[in-house]
This record gives C-alpha cells, structure tokens and sequence, in this order.
C-alpha cells in the first residue's frame, strides 16, 4: 500500500526571448520553487530562488547518466506472498499452517494449536479484512474465497480490531504487524453464524478447532462457509466500499 505522492517543489528553466522553447545556445538558468496551495486548493509557486552552478550540473548528470546515481536508492524486494499493492491497498495471503488460537471463555483462557486454512489478508484504508482459501497452491484472481473460520471477523470479512495495537508503518513491513493483529489476539465470539459451512455458535467453533488438534492438514472447503466467487471480486467491492 503505497501513500500518493504530492508535487512539493518545481523547476524553472529560464531562457532569453531568442530561444522560446529553452533549448537553444542562449542564456538558461534554473530555479527551484516550493508549491503552496491558495484558499481554493489551486497550486502556487513561492519566489523561489536561482540554483547554484554545482546544482545545475549535478541535475544534469543525473538526467543524462541516470544509471549512475540509481545506486543511492533503496529498492525493496516484493515479498513473496504479495498479491496486490494498489494506492490505497495491500492484499497478500498466509499459507495453510499450524497456529496457536488463543480463546477467552466463561472457564478462562484456552489455547487450541490446530492447521488454519489459507488466509487472504487485505489492508485498505487501515482497515484490515480476512478470508480463507482451500489448498495450498497460491492464491490467484479467480481463487474461490470462504468466510474465516475464526472469531472477531464480520460477514464481510472486516476484522473486530479492539483494542489491538494496530501498525503505525505502511507498506510491505506492515504485513506481520496485520497479521499479529488477528492471530496473535485473544478470540472472544465469533461475529455471524456462517464461520463454518452450516452456521456455528461461539462454543462449537472452538470446539471445531479443538477436534481438529489432530489433524496435519488444514480444514476442506466442504467445511468452510463460501464468502466470494472470486478473489479479485472481493478485494474490488471492499475496496471501492472503502472509498
């Protein structure tokens, strides 16, 4: 999820009247201007001051020998479960493995280490959505999605954040952070009746993952509740509902 970026400086090149289009012999200078905004957002130049000859040159090189200064910027790699970085977005997913799932009951705190299904994470707008996906193979634009056999997520997949430490950073190093934010949290209920393909309550969801301790592999999408047709449709329609 990347921020927008915003014009904050401009570059003038100024020439004589001989030389119009600023590419002649002429005389050209260059000057450098903050951008403000007026009362009606309309874009401003300040006065600006004239570049000094060694900054003059050092823009130069860098437009003609752009390979040259490339090093001096930090590219980051693209995670390997990154399935979709838009503007306002991020949408990656976490393959099928065993988690512990912590759960608050009337009886205390209980912990059931089982296999979670696949899970599509979705970031939009510091709202963090959740789905499901059956198999192991990675995730695509047309992979069928199911609701999230977990609690504290909505019919829609929003996720119920509480008072969970939500990740102040954007982009590719937020995602673990997400992540802690739903399995690293304390379940407390479950948010619609259709975790599970059937419909379930609080107590038989928990106990759903208690008998499945046992198993090494994640649960069937016969188990599961269908969500979306198709992952692209999904993330679209929360993203556009986000706008």
């Amino acid at each position: 999820m990347t921020q927008p970026l915003l014009p904050c400086l401009a570059l003038l090149l100024h020439s004589d009247s001989r030389y119009a289009d600023g590419m002649g012999s002429g005389t050209r200078v260059l000057s450098l201007h903050g951008i403000t905004t007026d009362g009606q957002g309309q874009a401003l130049l300040d006065a600006g001051r004239l570049l000094t000859d060694g900054e003059a040159a050092t823009l130069g090189q860098a437009l003609l020998r752009p390979e040259e200064h490339a090093g001096a910027r930090q590219y980051p790699f693209t995670p390997p479960t990154l399935l979709r970085d838009a503007p306002r977005s991020l949408t990656w997913f976490v393959a099928p493995h065993r988690r512990t799932q912590f759960w608050r009951t009337n009886n205390g705190r209980i912990a059931i280490d089982a296999v979670l299904p696949g899970l599509i994470f979705h970031v939009v707008e510091n709202v963090l959505c959740v789905a499901a996906y059956e198999g192991t193979d990675r995730p695509h634009a047309r992979t069928p999605l199911f609701h999230a056999p977990v609690g504290n997520v909505h019919a829609d997949g929003r996720v119920c954040v509480g008072n969970a430490t939500l990740p102040t950073s954007g982009g590719y190093e937020s995602m673990p952070g997400w992540e802690r934010v739903l399995l690293a949290t304390n379940f407390v209920h479950v948010n619609h009746p259709t975790c599970l393909r059937g419909g379930v309550r609080t107590e038989q969801l928990i106990a759903f993952w208690q008998r499945r301790k046992r198993y090494a592999t994640p649960p069937a999408g016969r188990l599961m509740a269908p969500l979306a047709d198709r992952l692209d449709e999904w993330v679209n329609a929360l993203s556009k509902e986000a706008a």
